[in-house]
């Protein structure tokens, strides 16, 4: 099932002058399982965890559909240099 992101995307990107605190409370896109390589990634493999130092859940349909290149392990951000 698809899932509503909309809870997990911040409304506004932090600027290089914001605080640590704001990266903190914004959410990143990581491995909601441990995935291995060739995963093509759903809905169900995807989850939103703080900090908010990788890809922002705005991004998800960046990511879905996409097979991974690396395996990762539960809670590992999802970025760019893991997706095929």
């Amino acid at each position: 099932p698809k899932r509503d992101w909309s809870s997990d995307v911040c409304s506004s990107d932090l600027s290089a002058g914001e605080p640590e605190v704001g990266k903190a409370a914004r959410k990143s896109l990581v491995a909601a399982r441990n995935l291995a390589v060739g995963t093509v990634l759903d809905h169900g493999t995807i989850a939103a965890k703080r900090p908010g130092t990788g890809l922002s859940p705005a991004l998800v349909d960046l990511v879905v559909g996409r097979t991974l290149k690396q395996p990762l392990a539960a809670g590992d951000f999802i970025t760019l240099d893991v997706l095929g």
